[in-house]
C-alpha cells in the first residue's frame, strides 16, 4: 500500500484511493459472469473502505469518541448486505451527469438520509456548517452557464458539433454533516462521486464507495458515535465532467475553509492491488 499525502493551504492531507483493475473499468460485469465472486469482492472492498476510514480518523486524532453502545459493528453480515443492496441500486442504469437517472440518484441518496436514517433535512439556502443540529443532510443544485458548459466539453476534447444540447445543465451534490464535539478543531471531508461514465453502470466506479459511505454515516448515527471534528460526507456529481461537482462544492460550501482533511474514495475494478495515489 502506498501513501502520498499533500499539504495545500487549509487542506492539510488529501488521500485518493483507487482499487485498480487492468481489465474491467467500472460498470457492472457481463451478464454471463458468476456474481458470487463479485459479491465476495464487494465485501472485501467494503471492509477495506470502512477499516481505512476508522484507522485514518483515529490516526488524525479526531476520535473524541463517545459510544454508549460499545464498539461499532460495521462489518456484520447485515451491514454488508445493506451496502451491497444500495451499491446495486446506485448502478441499476447508466447515470452520466445531466441525465434523468443521475438527478434521481441525488434525490434517492438525500431521501435515504432524511427519511430512512433520520438526519435533519436542511434547505439549500441554510448554512449547514454552523447548524446546531448533530445530523444534517442537504442537497445543493447548481445550474451551469452555457459558456461554462461548452468550455468543459471542449476541454474534454469535443468538437462544437458533438456537444450535447441541454437547455439547463444542472448537477446535484448531497452533503451530510455529523457535528463534532469541538467544531473549532476543523472538519474531515469524506467524499465519493456517484455519477457514472456514459457507457458504464458504475458499480465499481463509483457505487461501491458511495454505498460504503452511506452505511458508514448511518451507523455513526445509529451507534451514537461522536468525534471531536465535524465529519462531512460529500456525494458529488459530475466527476466525469472535469470533477465539476467537487469544484462547485469547494467554491460554494460555507464551511469549506474549516476543512482540514480530505478522504476521496474512487473505486475501480474487481481485483488487483490496492494503491493510494495523490489527488
Amino acid at each position: 500500500m502506498r501513501y502520498i499525502c499533500l499539504q495545500n493551504n487549509s487542506i492539510q492531507v488529501i488521500i485518493y484511493i483507487i482499487f485498480y483493475d487492468d481489465g474491467v473499468y467500472g460498470g457492472f460485469p457481463q451478464d454471463s459472469m458468476d456474481f458470487t465472486e463479485e459479491i465476495k469482492m464487494f465485501k472485501k472492498l467494503y471492509a477495506i473502505i470502512l477499516s481505512l476510514l476508522a484507522v485514518v480518523l483515529f490516526v488524525f486524532s479526531v476520535t473524541d469518541i463517545t459510544n454508549k453502545n460499545g464498539a461499532p459493528k460495521y462489518l456484520t453480515q447485515e451491514v454488508e448486505e445493506d451496502a451491497l443492496y444500495y451499491a446495486n441500486r446506485l448502478s441499476l442504469d447508466f447515470h452520466p451527469v445531466f441525465s434523468a437517472r443521475d438527478n434521481s440518484m441525488a434525490t434517492e441518496i438525500y431521501n435515504y438520509f432524511s427519511s430512512s436514517c433520520g438526519f435533519s433535512a436542511l434547505d439549500s439556502s441554510e448554512n449547514q456548517a454552523v447548524s446546531n443540529k448533530t445530523y444534517t443532510v442537504q442537497k445543493q443544485t447548481y445550474t451551469l452557464l452555457n459558456s461554462e458548459y461548452i468550455e468543459i466539453y471542449k476541454a474534454l476534447g469535443y468538437e462544437d458539433k458533438d456537444i450535447p444540447v441541454i437547455s439547463e445543465p444542472t448537477l446535484n451534490n448531497v452533503i451530510v454533516r455529523i457535528k463534532g464535539s469541538d467544531s473549532s478543531t476543523g472538519a474531515v471531508l469524506i467524499t465519493a462521486h456517484y455519477d457514472s461514465e456514459e457507457s458504464s453502470l458504475g458499480l465499481y466506479d463509483n457505487a461501491i464507495a458511495a454505498a460504503s459511505m452511506m452505511e458508514f454515516a448511518k451507523h455513526l448515527k445509529t451507534d451514537k458515535i461522536t468525534y471531536k471534528n465535524d465529519l462531512i460526507f460529500l456525494f458529488s456529481d459530475a466527476n466525469q465532467f472535469h470533477q465539476m461537482g467537487a469544484k462547485k462544492f469547494a467554491a460554494s460550501y460555507q464551511g469549506y475553509e474549516n476543512i482540514k482533511y480530505v478522504l476521496n474514495f474512487q473505486s475501480i475494478g474487481t481485483e488487483g492491488n490496492l494503491t493510494v495515489l495523490e489527488s
